[in-house]
């Protein structure tokens, strides 16, 4: 692919390697239909990078909500015994964060002892 940087410099890149696997380049169609590139700087790639997690961890964390709702729609409609277990589940799926940690550090003072959600 041939790109016309503003500057007019010509840069071409193919597939094996061309270019530098570490250039992000920022591409565009000028006023006259041409496509215009540059490349971007530390602070536009880190944003980049950075946009990319927070996508990562909203899809977690929406799947994680959606896990919650599916176990909550399974306890209301359990019987009392079954709606036990599912509470114990559900418990333990909360308190575990959503990258694998426990977000619940032991010897919390906000949660009863001998409750169902301690």
């Amino acid at each position: 692919m041939n790109t016309t940087h503003k500057n007019g410099a010509e840069k071409t890149s193919n597939i094996d390697g061309g270019l530098s696997r570490n250039m992000r380049l920022y591409t565009e169609l000028d006023s006259n239909g041409q496509l215009v590139s540059r490349e971007l700087t530390a602070y536009e790639c880190q944003l980049e990078d950075d946009v990319e997690h927070l996508q990562e961890a909203l899809f977690t964390i929406s799947s994680q909500y959606a896990k919650i709702q599916f176990r909550l729609r399974q306890i209301s409609s359990a019987t009392t015994c079954e709606k036990n277990y599912l509470l114990k589940e559900l418990e333990d799926m909360a308190t575990q964060g959503v990258d694998g940690r426990n977000c619940m550090p032991a010897g919390n003072p906000w949660l009863r002892r001998g409750s169902t959600w301690a």
